[in-house]
């Protein structure tokens, strides 16, 4: 995942915008463990202003399209990471349910650490406001407890 973070902030650093990530779009390479970020196809130029064209899966669409028609980059990047992690730490996309919860910051998941729990729920706020930034996510406590491991 810290690759994965990696990759979409440095497209954020070279004014792209990939709008599709999600696990299809990720190649390892399973001798060196190395991801890598792929299928630009749907990519943008990293825009200051809203967007008000959905371009991506609708299963990674962050909700303030959905009630708004709008969205910013990063924090829909944010979104699309943390639904990519949710996928990968769960086994499926959340449900309402599981989004409603991770909203009053009280989702769980027994089997995950509470760093993990708490690094999905900083993504997938349904404010785009309240949601970590793209830039901080690396600096969060779940890359530390892993990197102590």
């Amino acid at each position: 995942m810290r690759q994965v973070i990696e990759a979409a902030n440095v497209c954020n650093k070279h004014g792209v915008f990939h709008r599709d990530i999600k696990m299809e779009n990720l190649l390892v390479n399973t001798n060196t463990m190395e991801v890598k970020l792929i299928d630009f196809g749907r990519g943008a130029q990293m825009e200051k202003f809203a967007y008000e064209v959905f371009s991506g899966t609708e299963a990674y669409c962050p909700p303030e399209f959905t009630a708004d028609g709008r969205y910013h980059a990063n924090p829909t990047t944010v979104w699309s990471l943390g639904i990519l992690l949710f996928m990968m730490a769960c086994g499926y996309y959340p449900t309402d349910y599981d989004l409603d919860l991770i909203n009053t910051k009280s989702w769980t998941r027994r089997g995950l650490s509470q760093e993990c729990c708490h690094m999905i729920s900083a993504c997938l706020q349904s404010d785009p406001q309240q949601r970590i930034d793209l830039e901080k996510m690396h600096l969060h406590d779940w890359f530390q407890v892993l990197s102590l491991r």
